[in-house]
């Protein structure tokens, strides 16, 4: 590296960029300040639940079904900020019935199969979206239209479980744009 005089500010300025960077994507991970629930809220968990204390579970929503259809999809970004692996084997609802799928591509088509479990490493990151795996969610109750989120469980291989729940994204907002962006977690 040749240095000049003249770049001498180069290596602060750089340094500023990475620490906004950093910045930037911990502010991400964390509530919008303009009302936008970007993040599902979970409640504190105690040392037991140790695994489960480094998940984040961001974008999770649930796509209206079309006037007089019982079902719709639902999608999340569940990230592992832990030190061990976790295994997702299904989502469970009091309101709704739930099962994980993923779409898979066969000769000229595609087709969903039902998924049975999702493995996600420690500082990685699964998507569930339009197209790969995604909930299949039937028989919504009318309750959760009203209070415009879908109470969930997520249920891991070691029986543990995270609430969360699915805000309901209205028929004509899905349809016209896309959720934030968390693959750079």
């Amino acid at each position: 590296m040749i240095y000049s005089p003249q770049i001498s500010w180069l290596p602060k300025l750089l340094k500023s960029a990475f620490l906004l960077l950093a910045l930037g994507q911990l502010w991400s991970c964390t509530d919008a300040q303009d009302g936008a629930n970007l993040t599902s809220h979970t409640p504190t968990m105690s040392t037991e639940d140790n695994a489960l204390a480094g998940l984040h579970l961001a974008s999770a929503r649930l796509h209206a079904p079309a006037p007089g259809q019982p079902v719709s999809a639902g999608y999340f970004t569940l990230m592992n900020h832990g030190v061990e692996a976790v295994t997702l084997v299904g989502v469970e609802s009091t309101q709704a019935k739930v099962q994980m799928h993923t779409t898979r591509t066969e000769g000229a088509g595609t087709s969903m199969r039902p998924l049975e479990k999702v493995t996600i490493e420690p500082d990685q990151q699964t998507v569930f979206r339009p197209g790969g795996h995604h909930l299949m969610i039937r028989d919504i109750d009318q309750a959760a239209f009203t209070s415009s989120y879908l109470s969930v469980e997520l249920v891991f291989a070691d029986d543990s479980r995270l609430p969360a729940a699915l805000e309901i994204v209205p028929m004509g907002e899905w349809m016209q744009g896309s959720p934030v962006d968390h693959s750079m977690h």
